[in-house]
């Protein structure tokens, strides 16, 4: 079956735009996106079908939003809530601001700010991501966090970080930040302080990856190296997705750019003193880049998803690999995309909840289209785990197709 059209008219940008931002799987077959138009709107369209089909764009935000990142409730261990929570950077009305869209009744909800554009007052309107930087959790104490990184008009940077227990207060805290061009995705840590945070750092002048822990009750950062000898693209070339069995993070990334020596780097890290390298899932390969991570919460399987073929500025195919061993090996190399190679330049594998099933079906862009692409025949179908209705009551075994 040929690709299905998520949407025709996305932003010519959305690979400098958007981080994570779905499929966020709610079941079996209903699935939200969020993603910038080709106006710059902030919107989100909805699947009830595992995909085959797409309702109309609904928005969220009017302006001229040209940064922004996503999390779900059900990405943080425990949590029991129904919202996607998002972090955007609108030109429009220069400020950085929280919204959040409810999928329990489809509600939306917030857009509050966090912080209005320092220095000048504007924000510089560029897109790449050396200009911008945003990123978006929720803590397993409930509290959310931003950081944010951002130039003016007159090409000052300005750094932030802020967190929130209500959706509605944010308090700047200290930040992690150390220079104009670092990349940064926040995660909820696993530590014995239920609001503490990681924060997966890309050094660019270092070239390394380092896990930076932040202290909620000491409003301070520490560090540990993940990786050195990691050269930093134009595109974001890291991602990592929370294992809500044990809390760990499986964490993914290149090493270089498109090139004859280009790893894709996998790691389970559960805190500065447990970081454990896994086996690459491409070793040496050029024309290959992105990346993102999705983990089947029933049973623990991860899924790595990128692009790669003739050329990465012209010709690739969305694939994947899957690990049913924790990362120790790979099953090969699978793919995503029936179409034929085009220009795709991002990617987002999503999330779902044991407990309610969904879908291993990332989506990609393509920037000669300007759409948004996913492909349902190639998505992996994972039935949601029947919980115990009374104490002696059997656990069901949820079923997940193999591929």
């Amino acid at each position: 079956m040929a690709d299905v059209v998520i949407e025709d008219a996305a932003s010519s940008f959305v690979y400098a735009l958007a981080k994570r931002s779905g499929i966020f799987w709610t079941s079996l077959t209903v699935g939200y996106v969020i993603y910038s138009d080709s106006l710059f709107d902030l919107t989100y369209r909805k699947t009830v079908d595992g995909g085959a089909t797409w309702g109309g764009a609904v928005n969220i935000r009017t302006g001229r939003v040209i940064k922004y990142d996503c999390w779900a409730d059900w990405q943080t261990v425990s949590d029991a809530g129904t919202k996607i929570h998002i972090a955007y950077l609108d030109t429009d009305t220069d400020d950085i601001r929280y919204v959040y869209l409810d999928t329990s009744d489809d509600s939306i909800g917030g857009d509050v700010l966090i912080e209005a554009c320092q220095g000048t007052g504007a924000f510089d309107v560029s897109y790449g991501v050396s200009y911008h930087g945003l990123s978006i959790t929720k803590t397993r104490g409930g509290n959310l966090a931003v950081a944010l990184r951002y130039t003016d008009d007159g090409a000052a940077v300005f750094y932030g970080f802020y967190t929130s227990p209500d959706a509605t207060t944010w308090t700047s805290k200290t930040a992690p930040w150390e220079a104009d061009a670092d990349y940064i995705l926040l995660f909820p840590g696993n530590e014995a302080d239920n609001q503490d945070i990681w924060a997966t750092f890309w050094d660019v002048d270092a070239q390394e990856i380092s896990l930076k822990t932040y202290d909620d009750s000491g409003n301070s950062w520490s560090e540990q190296l993940i990786s050195a000898s990691m050269s930093s693209a134009v595109y974001l070339q890291m991602g990592g997705a929370i294992r809500l069995s044990d809390g760990h993070l499986i964490f993914a990334a290149w090493n270089i750019y498109s090139a004859a020596t280009a790893d894709l780097m996998t790691w389970d890290i559960n805190g500065a003193g447990s970081i454990t390298a896994k086996t690459n899932v491409i070793t040496d390969t050029n024309e290959y880049f992105l990346v993102s991570v999705f983990i089947n919460q029933v049973n623990d399987d991860i899924y790595v998803a990128y692009t790669g073929g003739t050329d990465t500025t012209s010709l690739v195919a969305a694939f994947y690999q899957k690990s049913v061993d924790g990362g120790a090996s790979w099953g090969g190399q699978a793919a995503l995309q029936a179409d034929v190679e085009d220009d795709e330049r991002w990617i987002s594998a999503g999330a779902m909840k044991a407990s309610w099933g969904g879908k291993f079906q990332p989506f990609w862009f393509n920037d000669d289209l300007n759409d948004l692409f996913t492909n349902t025949d190639n998505g992996v179908l994972i039935w949601a785990v029947s919980l115990p209705v009374a104490d002696g009551d059997l656990i069901g075994i949820g079923i997940i197709r193999k591929s």
